[in-house]
């Protein structure tokens, strides 16, 4: 399933899952470069 339909179908059901559903995917991508945060919108 496509993350953005599985948000999309969370939100139906439950704020707080798609929530924790974002949360979830942003910790799985990796850090380029160790100290560094990316700019809004990458």
């Amino acid at each position: 399933m496509e993350f953005t339909q599985l948000i999309k179908d969370m939100l139906d059901a439950k704020p707080d899952a798609a929530l924790e559903a974002a949360l979830a995917e942003c910790a799985r991508e990796p850090i380029r470069v160790p100290g560094e945060i990316q700019p809004h919108g990458i």
